[in-house]
């Protein structure tokens, strides 16, 4: 996993979404979106297991995310 320190925070990334943008999760197993333009950070989920649910499930997807459309 590669590591980003913001603001002194770590993040692991688990999905690279290209453009700068990543999928991250933090050491309590949160899920965020580091998205580079803007530069932002934002919860998509308190936990990862709930968050690899809905991606399996299809109620996440990563495009619509990246579009504005969901997350």
């Amino acid at each position: 996993l590669s590591e980003f320190e913001v603001d002194g925070k770590c993040y692991y990334q688990i999905k690279d979404l290209e453009d700068g943008n990543y999928i991250t999760i933090d050491n309590k197993g949160q899920v965020f979106g580091l998205i580079h333009d803007p530069f932002k950070i934002e919860l998509i989920n308190k936990s990862i297991k709930q968050f690899v649910d809905d991606v399996n499930d299809g109620r996440f997807d990563f495009e619509k995310y990246l579009n504005g459309q969901n997350g």
